[in-house]
């Protein structure tokens, strides 16, 4: 601009350049988004795995207007969101329908609401401009209410009264504004026992649990912990630019599989990625797992059960024999008759497996 020059042109152009920015960033969010969401599958092959799968196409194709996904922390509560996005628009058509994801317990109250319904200029000081708040940036699309139970139950009035209406009111302002989307709330708690101590209203749950899917955790589905963490192997291989594959020794997949895995997929995934990134041998074996997963399964491969984990591409009986006899006799220096204890064999077919194997 060239002096003289009017004040209130000034405002203008500054104002404009301020939206024209506003409107740069969450485009560029959205594009990061829907880059991010074809990245991920639901990975498994056990039976609650697959009934998960088949669960969630029939909503997706049903198109339900909202429902509640549960389960712990680290199951893939998003993961299955995101599923489910892709098939209620298709694999090609979901990359330019709208999913956002909020996480309910990042924002302090206001800036939630703010974000959640948006506001107009002036509802409060910081409020320089009108701002669309996700529910309208997402009409078409989906939300994720991420981890809702630690949603303030003002809020949950207000995120209630949309639902049931399918229109959202700024902040400061007084037109109620149509939505169609879908909204996916998420939660590692149990809603109901909130709703019971008040913590969480009854009606939203009502209104959210109408459909609802549960994530079960890792520990109950183990037929599904080698195939992620072979999947998590090729991928970070991949990633981190790695010459050679790298792969599970079978004792490493053992302790693996009878792992309990309390921070479920999560961990299992920055496990994996620690052996890509700091470990150069082709293979994984046991002594370069975490002490304290090792601490956790004495058992070398026994699940809690007490039943073995079989590998899905099955595993050779003498090769397992073989492994249990080194392990038990390094662990007790190669004293016959403390191992036979450990492996529940008399002293004598101890023996004779370590002969038959060529362990002397």
């Amino acid at each position: 601009m060239t002096k003289p020059f009017n004040l209130d042109e000034i405002v203008i152009v500054v104002r404009n350049i301020v939206a024209k920015e506003s409107l740069s960033r969450e485009v560029d969010y959205l594009r990061k988004v829907a880059a991010e969401r074809f990245t991920r599958q639901i990975i498994g092959v056990s039976d609650a795995i697959l009934a998960l799968k088949a669960e969630v196409e029939k909503i997706a194709r049903a198109h339900v207007s909202s429902f509640l996904i549960t389960g712990e922390s680290g199951t893939g509560k998003e993961l299955v969101a995101r599923y489910l996005h892709q098939v209620m628009f298709g694999e090609a058509s979901s990359r330019t329908v709208p999913f956002i994801a909020v996480n309910c317990a990042a924002l302090p109250e206001n800036l939630l609401e703010s974000e959640l319904f948006g506001h107009e200029r002036g509802a409060f000081t910081d409020a320089k401009a009108d701002k669309k708040g996700v529910f309208e940036l997402a009409i078409g699309g989906i939300i994720l209410l991420d981890e809702i139970g630690e949603m303030d139950t003002r809020l949950q009035a207000k995120l209630l009264r949309v639902l049931e209406e399918r229109t959202v009111r700024r902040v400061g302002g007084r037109e109620d504004i149509p939505v169609d989307v879908t909204v996916i709330a998420t939660t590692n708690k149990n809603l109901a026992d909130a709703g019971a101590r008040g913590e969480f209203r009854k009606d939203l749950f009502f209104r959210l649990s109408n459909f609802y899917l549960h994530v079960p955790p890792l520990r109950e589905r183990r037929m599904d912990i080698p195939v992620l963490a072979d999947y998590f192997l090729s991928y970070y291989v991949k990633r981190y630019n790695k010459k050679t594959a790298k792969r599970f020794s079978v004792e490493a997949q053992q302790i693996l599989s009878s792992y309990d895995w309390p921070g479920n997929i999560r961990e299992l995934r920055n496990v994996v990625e620690r052996f890509v990134v700091l470990e150069s041998a082709d293979e994984i074996i046991p002594s370069m797992l975490p002490e304290w997963m090792l601490r956790r399964n004495e058992g070398m491969g026994e699940s809690s059960s007490g039943s073995f984990i079989l590998p899905v591409d099955g595993v050779s009986i003498e090769d397992v024999e073989r492994s249990l006899l080194q392990q038990a006799l390094k662990r007790t220096n190669h004293n016959k008759a403390q191992a036979a204890k450990l492996l529940h064999l008399s002293y004598d077919t101890l023996r004779y497996q370590v002969k038959k194997f060529g362990l002397e």
